[in-house]
């Protein structure tokens, strides 16, 4: 007698939710390296294929896990630093510290948050954590004033800058103070030094920003010049452009056309993989500090 299918029919909608749950459940079980798609399948109650055509792979899946939680705990935080705004121009280290730490608590006090939660606990792993938490840092600290400061720049009418990407390596570089856009491409693909590379942006007087994924095939770009641009719009159309091509969307680059605000992804990060040997966003090994009593030094060789 033919086995019987007992997996339920659910809408699109609902298999991707249930999917995100019971992926939620299984990487704070079992890390992102222990968990397997076939027990997050079974915990979903969803066929196998159902996670390949929504998230593509584990980690996918992982970073889609991890960003349903990202984004409102940013939300919150902004909101939680705008209301202590209105007390004085200047916020203190315990109100900082306070919008940063209370949004977790309140999650963590539901049975799904507190899973995200041990998920952040864990040790990095492949240095996926370590990509989005940077995300879930960067709208705090502009909050905390680091875009007023930025956008007083008044930035050189007469610089250009380019990002150049490379969508089969992943890898990205950038030109900027030159005096013409063809220069400034230029430059930045020759950087980027990929085959494939190509334009992601370019601007004059104004603020040019890179976003990528977990699909390094896909890129957003953004830009805002003028009087009036800011690092802060020139991200945002940046992620929001990258979002509709691929999830776990963060920025990599946001740059100046004169290059008086540079801010490199690679700069700010330190990925830890399975072996526990550590890297820096370039992926150059970071050598420990040699101990007091050993004899020879450590000459750190880029």
């Amino acid at each position: 007698m033919p086995a019987t299918n007992t997996l339920r029919r659910y809408s699109a909608a609902e298999t991707r939710e249930r999917i995100l749950r019971g992926a939620l459940r299984q990487f704070a079980e079992m890390g992102l390296n222990g968990a397997s798609l076939r027990d997050i399948s079974k915990a979903a109650d969803v066929p196998l294929s159902a996670l390949h055509y929504h998230f593509g792979s584990k980690e996918s899946l992982f970073i889609a896990v991890l960003d349903q939680y990202l984004r409102e705990l940013a939300k919150e935080r902004v909101a939680l630093l705008a209301t202590y705004r209105e007390r004085g121009p200047s916020l203190s280290v315990r109100d900082v510290v306070d919008a940063f730490i209370r949004p977790m608590i309140l999650l963590a006090s539901t049975p799904d948050g507190m899973d995200y939660v041990r998920i952040q606990l864990r040790p990095f792993e492949d240095g996926v954590i370590t990509k989005h938490r940077s995300e879930l840092l960067l709208p705090l600290a502009l909050a905390a004033g680091g875009a007023t400061l930025v956008q007083a720049i008044d930035v050189s009418s007469n610089s250009y800058a380019a990002i150049a990407y490379s969508p089969s390596t992943g890898k990205y570089a950038y030109a900027y103070n030159l005096r013409s856009r063809k220069a400034a491409e230029k430059a930045a693909l020759e950087k980027c030094d990929a085959p494939d590379a190509t334009v992601a942006c370019w601007v004059n007087r104004g603020f040019a920003a890179l976003a990528l994924g977990a699909d390094k095939s896909c890129w957003g770009s953004g830009w805002k010049y003028g009087d009036s641009a800011n690092n802060v719009d020139a991200k945002n159309m940046a992620l929001e452009d990258c979002r509709h091509r691929t999830t776990g969307v963060y920025i990599a680059l946001c740059l100046s056309s004169d290059g008086q605000y540079l801010w490199d992804h690679r700069d700010n990060t330190t990925v830890i993989d399975k072996n526990g040997n550590v890297f820096d966003g370039y992926g150059r090994p970071i050598i420990p500090s040699p101990s007091a009593s050993a004899s020879a030094t450590v000459e750190k060789k880029y």
